[in-house]
């Protein structure tokens, strides 16, 4: 079973592709995505609205944007949750803000070390994006090379399609998710909205040595709408963000 962390950095990297371009008729592909030394395979598969994700755990996460809700399904113990949006951001929130009050507990030595790891913590200088013009095949799609940096501190490197650029339409219904989530990240608001600005699908994305996520496979796919639906007879149960939020409540 996936931790909390586990499933947040998932939803995380589920939305650097949403940030960018998702499909209008519809999209199907993979990723590879590698965090704190771990190693992630994803299915995915777009609608309008909805996204779905097959880990290869099995586990399935489904993106409801229309209902502002995730699903997370357990084909195998035949059970789901369901989370809100707002439930989502509620435990961000309390997370950022714990790991603030951290720092100012620490020493100044060891704070500022974290902070580097983290990407700039705190630091909300506005970012830059430079198209280097460098360009190379990514999952049989030509994508060119950007640059998001951060003063002197490169923050991002990000591959981008513009072959793709015709399946933009359903941007902007992830959009504010996509800021929302990327948002609670510390020091990625400039960033995010660095991102926002790039046309195209994020074939590759590396943050610093965080998180680093690579488009292995794409085509155009149209999935039916029940597809998005958790499956009938499934016993629904409190998802695991609901859960480290009640734990969270609790210690306050």
């Amino acid at each position: 079973m996936k931790t909390t962390l586990q499933r947040t950095i998932q939803l995380f990297a589920l939305a650097v592709l949403t940030v960018v371009a998702v499909s209008a008729q519809g999209l199907h592909w993979k990723t590879t995505t590698t965090a704190m030394g771990k190693e992630m395979n994803n299915e995915f598969f777009s609608m309008p609205k909805m996204i779905k994700t097959v880990s290869d755990d099995g586990e399935i996460m489904v993106l409801r944007v229309d209902r502002k809700v995730i699903y997370t399904v357990n084909a195998k113990e035949k059970q789901y949750s369901e989370t809100s949006f707002h439930e989502v951001d509620s435990l961000l929130a309390k997370m950022a803000q714990k790991m603030k009050d951290r720092f100012k507990n620490i020493p100044e030595a060891q704070r500022k070390m974290m902070e580097q790891m983290m990407g700039g913590a705190g630091n909300e200088s506005p970012a830059v994006t430079t198209n280097t013009g460098e360009k190379k095949n990514i999952a049989g799609y030509n994508s060119t090379k950007y640059i998001i940096m951060q003063g002197e501190k490169e923050m991002a490197t990000v591959w981008i399609a513009q072959d793709l650029k015709e399946f933009a339409a359903m941007r902007k219904d992830f959009e504010e998710f996509s800021k929302r989530m990327m948002g609670q990240m510390p020091g990625m608001g400039a960033v995010v909205e660095e991102l926002m600005k790039l046309q195209g699908f994020a074939m590759e994305t590396q943050f610093g040595t965080m998180m680093t996520q690579v488009v292995t496979s794409m085509e155009k796919r149209t999935t039916p709408a029940s597809d998005y639906e958790v499956p009938s007879g499934y016993t629904k149960v409190k998802s695991e963000w609901q859960q480290q939020l009640e734990k969270t409540d609790e210690t306050e």
